[in-house]
């Protein structure tokens, strides 16, 4: 019996968790500024408002592993079907976000 027991609960934390099962989670209430940031973040996607997101966006970001990068480049393809990042940034927020290491922002909470 104890064998059976064993071998269940190996099974159960062998077996992934689900990520629908998980609730977004806000853990970098703590880091200055982050609230303000967070909220900046929110206005600038629900009034798809570029000129808003750019004050918060490096100047040179990296957007892929190909070289693209930069602001420009960004707000070109803000708008492109074939990046949805308006609809990309509102499920990072929606996500939520936590405190990185040496005093960082996380967006999305994945941990």
């Amino acid at each position: 019996m104890k064998q059976i027991i064993v071998a269940v609960a190996a099974f159960a934390l062998a077996t992934p968790v689900h990520a629908e099962h998980l609730a977004p989670r806000n853990a970098c209430g703590k880091l200055e500024g982050a609230d303000a940031f967070q909220m900046s973040l929110a206005t600038a996607v629900a009034n798809r408002d570029a000129e808003m997101l750019r004050l918060l966006v490096h100047p040179e970001v990296h957007l892929d592993f190909g070289g693209g990068r930069g602001w420009e480049l960004m707000r070109e393809r803000l708008s492109s079907p074939d990046y949805n990042l308006w609809d990309e940034f509102a499920e990072v927020i929606r996500l939520g976000c936590d405190e990185g290491h040496e005093q960082s922002l996380v967006m999305p909470y994945y941990w």
